[in-house]
């Protein structure tokens, strides 16, 4: 199978899923091995693929120091594992699964069921289906002050704007190395 081939449904600002990240894993490696300049660092996970080719893979460190609806907004560092690099104020989209929009007082068709989600907070809302009780959700864990993670340069928008405050588009989103996700439990009556 050629690579163009292999990668055609895979585009850029799509969803990193485990399947996708290994599908790219694996085309990486069939790309290493046939010489074309791609390493992989030690641990295989995707912060450390890298490419030798200008305009490579590479995952930079992001502190937050706020927390919005849809980004984060706070300082990413070249080399913040040894503690250097040059801080730069930057915003990051979050994942769009963790994103207030397009969810907010929406209604949307999952597996077969309509649910509808109204939003509490920043990383809180409640999730509606016609025939079950509420379900109240939450970030586990939730985006706070100070936490480190991996982000992403994007070629692309990642389709968050800030218009408000002239920042326009974002190009840099969280890729989730944590895990981030909607728990719930049964909201109260």
């Amino acid at each position: 199978m050629s690579l163009t081939r292999a990668l055609t449904d895979v585009s850029p600002g799509d969803p990193i899923t485990a399947q996708r990240f290994n599908k790219v894993q694996r085309l990486a490696s069939a790309v290493r091995t046939s010489g074309a300049g791609m390493t992989f660092g030690g641990d295989d996970h995707f912060r450390s693929i890298t490419t030798v080719s200008e305009g490579g893979v590479k995952s930079v460190r992001f502190t937050i120091q706020v927390v919005e609806d849809d980004y984060l907004r706070g300082f990413e560092t070249e080399d913040a594992a040894a503690g250097g690099g040059s801080e730069t104020e930057v915003l990051v989209s979050k994942p769009l699964k963790l994103r207030r929009q397009p969810w907010d007082g929406n209604t949307f068709s999952i597996r077969g069921r309509l649910i509808s989600y109204i939003y509490q907070g920043i990383d809180s809302r409640i999730a509606s289906a016609s025939s079950e009780a509420d379900e109240a959700q939450f970030i586990v864990s939730p985006y706070q002050a100070g936490d480190i993670i991996d982000i992403l340069r994007t070629r692309r928008p990642t389709g968050v704007q800030v218009i408000d405050q002239g920042e326009g588009a974002i190009h840099r989103i969280d890729l989730n190395t944590d895990g981030r996700m909607w728990g719930h439990q049964v909201a109260d009556e």
